[in-house]
């Protein structure tokens, strides 16, 4: 270790960890696998979005638990996370046994263990209904205002206050809701425009029921069938590689919620169907963010390339937004049995101005020319004894490929193998595509996955995952083919309901552009390994208290990074409040060795700060019921970065959330 770290910093974590014992939420957490995908998310260079919608949606999830004993299929695959034999088994054990009446029970279905168990209880309740704490005051709606400020970020350049605002509604009565979201990122304008806006302006109604008439959504919404290769705006899972497994496929309509202000479609979506039969329209027409410059021969404009960030808090910025009109169509069949689905989508893209592209550089090749892409799959789902077999095919208007084929093996109820295989060719393009692989575009890669769950004993899992990649042609960071391989152990220890213990290894090799010889063509192959060390006691109800070690290091660099936190949470049992605090300490040598860890935060919102360099992260999160009409939130978070021993810099931010049920 090194010794610029302060060793009586150290010491006291250590001795907290040590005492552990005597102290974890009355608030459900998220499982700590789905921190864990949350982590790799906001660790990947290609989607920083990512983590936020992955986030949110599990938050409305939360805020809307799924009803374990409904018997419904499509209520059940809300759990995302389940796959068609676990979802089956529920429904069969219901059916022939009655009510599941607690958690303990869900682990004696087949196909579940303690593990998969931990991770369902934040999201399910007993109840014949969905519901949600607001259902239970008898109310159907709810107001969310949000107010982040960092006094550090305010800029010169921006054209905005620091202050980042949200503001989210929803109403629910009966088979109808509907509800819209206001968002300004800091340093962004308020309003914009004639007649003036909000920065980002989204809202929807939906109706649901169990008749021909299945789902209609008017505004805003996300979709995904099949396995994601033509179309999955929803739960971005492109490259997510890890010991929890993969994502189900799902066929579904959503209401958009998210504050991601491009990865939406807005219009209509209507999902109709009988018994076996299910037919899905769509239509959406929205302003998206790009760069779009004047043709050479001033004779139009043309697309560089799309900007997703959403963020336009500068000129230069704000000349981006809703630059151009996307129109996206589409028809989705499926046919049910007892054991087999398959279907067929059809999607067409176009855009309002061209790609164009003016050389023949390598990395032009394969991009998309013109203002219009089509997309035609085909997918399936069998379950067969212990296996699950799925796959889909798609090809584009180029006459592009995308495969995708995948067996999930229920050796015994201990024992799961997951296996992907995929080759998605450089040349096929689905701009709202998401499937599993390293990219998060559905293009440019072959590779196949592999992971496992085993409950080696009663108390004791061990899961693991691997992944080898190719990409045959130029990728982002790499002018050339490269290759890349992932693995993943994790081991999970619970000797009681109140204790845990987790230990994560993760190694990585990648390669990519030289940058020790700039100016020198080649390929630079960089590895990192990095281990955690997790423990959490729950002595009662209202106390939580987790201690956690993060160790990384990268080659051929030689950096090293480390992080020592603890967490500790109270409930009041006197006064409706509940606290959450964290002290962190860390070091890493260089941005590459950075580290990542999720914090608790406002509903809806996120946090998993990359920490680099030398220095301390601690914040306080406080909830305060309002009885009947709801709650406050209040974060403070604080981090300080050392230059010696006795000076250092410090960004601290503020964080406030008024919700409001009527």
């Amino acid at each position: 270790m090194d010794q610029g770290l302060p060793i009586k910093k150290i010491s006291l974590i250590l001795v907290i960890v040590i005492c552990s014992r005597l102290l974890f939420s009355q608030e459900k957490s998220f499982p700590d696998v789905i921190l864990s995908i949350a982590e790799e998310l906001a660790s990947g260079d290609t989607d920083p979005d990512a983590p936020a919608v992955f986030l949110e949606q599990l938050s409305s999830l939360a805020e809307y638990p799924v009803s374990i004993n409904s018997g419904d299929e499509s209520e059940l695959t809300r759990l995302f996370f389940l796959n068609d034999f676990q979802i089956k088994s529920i429904i069969d054990y219901t059916s022939a046994t009655g009510k599941i009446v607690s958690p303990q029970e869900i682990a004696l279905i087949p196909g579940f263990d303690r593990q998969t168990v931990e991770m369902m209880i934040p999201f399910i309740i007993f109840n014949e209904k969905p519901a949600s704490k607001k259902d239970h005051m008898n109310f159907n709606n709810s107001l969310l205002l949000n107010v982040i400020t960092s006094p550090q970020e305010a800029n010169t350049a921006n054209i905005g206050s620091p202050w980042k605002m949200l503001t989210r509604y929803k109403m629910t009565s009966g088979r109808i809701a509907g509800g819209f979201t206001i968002e300004k990122d800091a340093g962004e304008k308020f309003l914009y425009g004639t007649p003036p806006l909000p920065d980002f302006l989204s809202g929807y109604i939906s109706y649901s029921s169990g008749g021909f008439l299945r789902k209609l959504i008017i505004g805003d919404f996300s979709a995904r069938f099949g396995n994601g290769t033509n179309l999955n705006t929803s739960i971005r899972t492109g490259y997510i590689i890890n010991s929890a497994g993969f994502m189900p496929a799902r066929n579904e309509f959503r209401p958009y919620t998210s504050t991601d202000e491009n990865k939406f479609l807005r219009g209509i979506a209507v999902e109709t169907g009988t018994k076996n039969l299910s037919v899905s329209f769509f239509f959406s027409r929205h302003k998206t963010d790009a760069t779009v410059k004047m043709k050479a021969d001033s004779s139009g404009l043309y697309i560089e390339n799309l900007y997703k960030s959403g963020l336009h808090n500068t000129a230069s910025l704000l000349e981006k937004k809703d630059a151009l009109d996307e129109t996206l169509t589409g028809i989705n069949i499926t046919y049910s049995l007892s054991r087999l689905r398959a279907g067929a989508l059809w999607s067409l893209n176009r855009f309002s101005v061209p790609y164009l592209s003016y050389n023949e550089e390598p990395e032009n090749l394969y991009k998309l020319q013109g203002n219009e892409n089509s997309v035609l799959s085909v997918y399936y789902n069998w379950m067969y004894g212990k296996f699950l077999l799925f796959g889909e095919l798609s090809g584009n208007s180029l006459n592009k490929i995308a495969a995708l084929q995948g067996i999930t093996i229920r050796s015994s109820d201990r024992l799961t193998i997951n296996l992907i295989y995929r080759n998605y060719s450089p040349g096929f393009i689905s701009l709202h595509g998401s499937a599993p692989g390293r990219n998060s575009s559905v293009s440019n890669e072959k590779g196949i996955t592999g992971n496992f769950t085993f409950e080696a004993a009663r108390h004791l899992f061990l899961s693991g995952a691997c992944d080898l990649s190719f990409f045959p042609w130029l990728k982002y960071r790499c002018d050339f083919p490269s290759k890349a391989v992932k693995q993943e152990v994790r081991l999970k220890y619970l000797p009681g309901d109140d204790l845990s213990f987790d230990l994560v290894f993760v190694s990585s090799r990648t390669e990519n552009n030289l940058t020790l010889r700039p100016g020198i063509p080649g390929i630079e192959r960089t590895s990192a390994k990095s281990f955690k060390l997790q423990a959490r006691y729950t002595p009662h109800n209202n106390i939580t208290l987790t201690s956690r070690a993060d160790y990384k290091s990268v080659e051929p660099s030689g950096a090293r990074g480390m992080l020592l936190l603890q967490d500790i949470s109270y409930t009041f049992k006197r006064i409706p409040l509940t606290l959450w605090a964290r002290y962190c300490i860390f070091k890493s040598d260089d941005w590459d060795s950075r580290l990542y860890t999720y914090e608790n935060d406002l509903l809806y919102s996120y946090s998993i700060p990359a920490l680099s360099g030398e220095g301390t992260r601690t914040y306080i999160l406080a909830k305060w019921e309002l009885g009947e009409l709801g709650e406050i939130r209040f974060k403070y978070g604080l981090t300080t970065k050392f230059t010696d021993y006795h000076q250092g810099s410090d960004k601290n931010e503020f964080r406030m959330q008024l919700r409001i049920w009527f």
